[in-house]
């Protein structure tokens, strides 16, 4: 199984988007600060995912995202 997740700085709630295949891991990583784009607002939490069969189909939908201004507002809603 592989996500798109969406992680809020507990800091000051600020959203990161991103996919992976290891979710769990992946939100230690960004919270150990070894991310150099989410270091400063560490610590997070996974606020939204979505599984995909995929990694493709993840990456994809996490581009989207940050890519399309009107499936991030989309998105915003539902979390």
């Amino acid at each position: 199984m592989y996500y798109f997740y969406v992680l809020e700085s507990l800091v000051d709630k600020s959203l990161y988007y991103g996919s992976t295949k290891d979710l769990r891991s992946r939100l230690k990583y960004h919270n150990s600060k070894k991310v150099t784009s989410t270091k400063l607002k560490a610590p997070y939490r996974v606020k939204y995912y979505e599984s995909y069969g995929t990694m493709k189909l993840a990456e994809r939908r996490e581009l989207n995202v940050k890519k399309n201004w009107a499936a991030k507002e989309e998105l915003k809603k539902r979390i």
